[in-house]
Parts: C-alpha cells; sequence; structure tokens
C-alpha cells in the first residue's frame, strides 16, 4: 500500500471519520479492522515501506494462523468441510474422497494454502468417476506428487499404495464429465 494511502487509512482509524465521495462534508463512522498479511510487517517498518504509526495502530491483537503444510492434522476436516461447499455450489451428486485422497492432501505441501486446497478438491469433482475422489483425480496437468514436507515425512504410505492412471485416460475422461456438469458457472472447467 502506498505511503499517502497509509496516511489516509490511519487518519480515519484515529478520528474515526471520512469524506465521501464528491462530498466535502466529514462523516463519523464506527468501523473495526481485521488485516492480514503474508509480510513481516516489522521488517517492511524497519525498512520504511510501512508506517510505523499505523502498524502499531493495526496491531492491537496478533494472531499468527500457520500456513497448511505446517498443519496437516487439520486437512482432512478442512477438505470435507470444502467438499460440502463445492457440491452444495455446484449441485453435482454426492462424492467423498477416498482414503488415498486425504493420503494425497496431508502430504501435499501446499505452496498456495487453502485456496489451492479448495482448487483441488473442485478438481477432484470434476474428474472423479463415481462415488469417490481419488488421489489422482486432484493432481494437476502436470501429473504433480506430493512432495514430502518436515511436517508430513513421518506419514507413512498407506499399504494399497497411490494409483496413477495414464493422463490420456484421465483426459478423455474429462471430455466426457464436461458436458453432463450442472450449467451454475460455480465450477471452471479447463481442459487440458
Amino acid at each position: 500500500m502506498p505511503l499517502n494511502m497509509q496516511a489516509k487509512l490511519l487518519r480515519v482509524l484515529q478520528e474515526r471519520e471520512v469524506e465521501a465521495l464528491g462530498s466535502n462534508k466529514l462523516e463519523k463512522v464506527d468501523i473495526r479492522v481485521i488485516a492480514a498479511t503474508a509480510v513481516n510487517l516489522e521488517e517492511v517498518v524497519r525498512q520504511g515501506k510501512f508506517r510505523a504509526d499505523l502498524y502499531y495502530r493495526l496491531n492491537v491483537i496478533e494472531l499468527k494462523i500457520p500456513p497448511l503444510r505446517e498443519r496437516t492434522e487439520d486437512i482432512p476436516e478442512l477438505a470435507e468441510h470444502l467438499l460440502k461447499q463445492v457440491l452444495s455450489e455446484s449441485n453435482i451428486p454426492e462424492i467423498r474422497l477416498s482414503e488415498s485422497a486425504i493420503f494425497w492432501l496431508c502430504n501435499y505441501a501446499w505452496p498456495g494454502n487453502i485456496r489451492e486446497l479448495r482448487n483441488r478438491i473442485e478438481r477432484g469433482c470434476i474428474m472423479a468417476e463415481g462415488e469417490y475422489i481419488e488421489d489422482y483425480d486432484l493432481h494437476d496437468a502436470s501429473g504433480d506428487t506430493p512432495a514430502p514436507t518436515e511436517a508430513t515425512s513421518d506419514i507413512k504410505k498407506p499399504a494399497y499404495g497411490l494409483s496413477w492412471p495414464p493422463s490420456e485416460k484421465r483426459l478423455k475422461n474429462a471430455r466426457a464429465i464436461k458436458p453432463r456438469l450442472p450449467k451454475t458457472g460455480n465450477i471452471p472447467v479447463q481442459l487440458i
């Protein structure tokens, strides 16, 4: 955020007044601010790129939420919740996550955090054949595999292993599924 915008935001937070666009009259506001960042703000303040007074004004209560890759124990429950959301929004018939899919989700590094998890669940709903989303339904076009992370390195591979059907078969299935998807616009469907 540019420094001049930071000054305006700070004034609003301190004075609790705003000037509406096209008006010259100040109006009182009663607001609470919840701010999130992936940047170390203390470092940015030291670099002079973020106003210290705004930082201290915003930093009333600090919540540090670790990235998804550091809380793998939450992934199964989050995945189930997101799956219910996707099914509800898209009118897709009931489908569940298989054990191999949950294993895959728990072992993936999640550079895109929770947004990527939701996208993978949507992908699984589109690619699944039958009642279950399998591990291979979650892969992207590159056939990415979960890279073990420090948090997941102690998770053992299930006895049944992970299956990897040929990508040509997956593509053919995706083309067959696309026309049958509801026209809700909630799930973007892209084929390679």
